[in-house]
């Protein structure tokens, strides 16, 4: 008969083996744009106004006669932009944990991690993420658009199977913005805001090819239990266009997007400014779409980049000139966003066949140009030299839109906040963020230990015209 003791002393080292490798997690997060953005300003109540000078002064005069009087004073004009509390936005989240799964790891020899350490830590990354995701989006918060839809085996798709699992490969957006366990929404693009079918994303494929089948990339999903759509997933296959965004992200009208921003053949209004007015161009900032009979463009650094640089010369020296005339703490550099594949392109051109830019390296500098430069703590990235304009820091930016380049001027950004950065955390005055929580139905304490934050915020861009986009562009490699 085996002896207990025994027994029990292995049980136990079988625990020390298992419970002494930490979790490894196998989802990363992105987002390096906010980091670039320094500038905030606190939102007081009422409304916040930003003022403008659009007509700088004009009148100094020529003359042959020298007698002649002085000539009519011109005025400098001003605009007023006032931002509502309606522009901002909240990013709200819940973490929550079970008493018993919290005495499973805490207070034990073999304890693996402090859970609600680990809760947090991890809500504020998504939180993160989510801040440089809504920049990289459009009004509507739009996460990607949906290509075609296959077996989740990769396999043709049949339709009027009513399958309740696929893989879907996505176009115009970013496949990084992603990630299994998240629930979404597809939409009917024709009819804005019918969700189609809410879905829980099972797998995420970020290469070009998915189990051996060049569909990528693209995200496996199943029909989600919150689903109020259709039952299956047939008419999310049946050809007609739909986009993704996060589950109950409706929006239709977050103007601080980038894409918003950026958006020249339709402007519409930027914080309650109509940019299609005339006298209003100053907000649209310049750029090109090399989209060619619906296809991507590959890039050319010298024909693109240069064509920007001839542009922007007029006004990234001079704007940043006048920036710090105005008392504005800058660093000497441009900011140039671009999804990975695209950095590596530009990185490659400009090391190999540029006759227009050189290239130099983070590395090879010291810390103080680099600082001077970018100002970002570990930065690692290339740095492009032109004559006609500021160096130009490429930073690889996993969020961005596939085929986008966006150049700007860092701190034309200034985050507008109710509230700072970081959480709020939403607790009774003196009471800790845990608390447990009711069930809905009978009112009764249950088991269940939650906490909830958010912050409040909009990204503000006062000087449009110091960025410059980029769309329909290409790596040689795809």
């Amino acid at each position: 008969m085996a002896n207990p003791e025994h027994i029990l002393t292995d049980a136990t080292s079988m625990l020390d083996e298992v419970w002494e490798i930490d979790p490894i997690i196998q989802e990363a997060r992105f987002g390096n744009t906010t980091q670039h953005f320094t500038r905030e300003t606190f939102w007081k109540g009422g409304k916040l106004h930003k003022k403008f000078i659009t007509k700088n002064y004009t009148g100094a005069r020529a003359t042959s006669t020298l007698e002649e009087d002085a000539p009519t004073a011109r005025k400098i004009d001003t605009t007023d932009i006032p931002i509502d509390e309606s522009d901002l936005r909240k990013i709200g989240f819940t973490i929550a944990r079970t008493m018993a799964a919290q005495t499973e790891v805490d207070g034990s020899d073999h304890a693996v991690w402090d859970l609600s350490a680990e809760l947090a830590l991890q809500c504020k990354e998504a939180l993160e993420e989510k801040r440089n995701f809504m920049l990289h989006s459009d009004k509507d918060l739009v996460k990607a658009v949906v290509d075609t839809v296959y077996n989740e085996d990769g396999t043709t798709y049949t339709s009027a199977d009513s399958q309740t699992d696929a893989f879907i490969k996505i176009t115009s957006g970013s496949i990084s913005s992603f990630h299994p366990g998240e629930v979404i929404d597809v939409r009917q693009i024709s009819v804005n805001g019918t969700v189609r079918a809410t879905l829980q994303v099972d797998d995420v494929c970020h290469d070009t090819v998915f189990r051996g089948y060049s569909i990528g990339p693209g995200i496996v999903v199943q029909i989600h239990s919150e689903n109020s759509g259709d039952a299956d997933l047939d008419l999310v296959a049946d050809g007609d266009a739909h986009e993704i965004t996060g589950s109950g992200e409706l929006e239709g009208g977050y103007t601080a997007a980038i894409d918003t921003l950026c958006n020249r053949s339709s402007p519409g209004t930027y914080f309650t400014k109509n940019r299609a007015t005339v006298g209003n161009f100053y907000l649209i900032p310049y750029g090109r779409d090399y989209t060619d009979s619906g296809s991507a463009t590959t890039l050319n650094l010298d024909q693109h980049f240069g064509t920007m640089a001839d542009t922007m010369g007029y006004l990234f020296g001079p704007g940043k000139a006048a920036r710090r005339n105005s008392g504005f703490k800058l660093t000497s550099g441009l900011v140039a966003l671009a999804p990975p594949d695209l950095c590596h392109e530009i990185d490659r051109q400009a090391s190999e066949t540029s006759r227009r830019f050189t290239r130099e390296i983070a590395g090879s500098m010291d810390a103080a140009k680099r600082r001077e430069i970018i100002g970002v703590h570990g930065w690692t990235g290339s740095v492009l030299l032109h004559s006609n304009i500021p160096p130009i820091v490429v930073q690889s930016e996993p969020l961005a839109k596939s085929g986008t380049i966006r150049i700007f001027e860092p701190h034309t950004i200034d985050f507008i906040r109710l509230g700072g950065r970081a959480p709020t955390w939403i607790a009774a005055p003196g009471q800790p963020r845990w608390h447990v929580r009711r069930n809905v139905s009978t009112g009764n304490l249950t088991s269940i230990i939650e906490a909830s934050g958010f912050v409040i915020e909009a990204p503000f861009c006062d000087q449009p015209r110091l960025w410059y986009s980029m769309e329909g562009l290409k790596s040689s490699l795809s």
